[in-house]
């Protein structure tokens, strides 16, 4: 089919039409290979976006724990407390949605698997003990325990980006 609209071509593009006719394979061949690339690097960037956005939100943590470890709660009726207790929960949730959702669509099961790990290394250490207690004292050492399990996870996130 093609071979038969040879002589067409030539005959209404005159040289150009040769020129197309040989170099149009490779033509397609480049734009299918440069979109695929694209689609590639697309994916890659999208996903770093993401842990961008999961390491802001463990630092949002990172900060609300320091907060909540460092006051008394029997200040101010422990309003400020209760307060950074559901802030503290509800990013905990969000970060690990977050992270579910991240490891099924970019990375594989074991990726998963230790970032699971580390979220409840997170979440165990930002809330174990006594959160949540009324007879709570300020703990500053729980704090170092906090950031030490947090910035394990976000530099296992950034080894994930790269």
């Amino acid at each position: 089919m093609v071979l038969s609209c040879y002589p067409a071509l030539l005959k209404i593009f005159g040289p150009i039409g040769n020129w197309l006719y040989l170099v149009s394979p490779a033509l397609v061949s480049l734009g299918i290979g440069g979109f695929t690339i694209q689609r590639i690097f697309i994916r890659r960037a999208n996903a770093a976006t993401f842990v961008d956005a999961i390491i802001k939100e463990l630092e949002v943590l990172k900060e609300d724990a320091l907060k909540y470890w460092n006051i008394d709660p029997n200040d101010d009726d422990g309003k400020e407390c209760h307060v950074l207790e559901q802030r503290i929960k509800g990013s905990i949730k969000s970060i690990y949605a977050d992270i579910q959702h991240l490891c099924v669509k970019y990375w594989d099961t074991k990726t998963k698997e230790e970032l699971d790990v580390l979220m409840v290394d997170v979440a165990h250490r930002t809330t174990g003990g006594d959160f949540e207690s009324k007879n709570r004292k300020p703990d500053p050492v729980r704090y170092m325990y906090v950031v030490n399990t947090i910035n394990e996870m976000r530099s296992r996130l950034m080894m994930t980006k790269l």
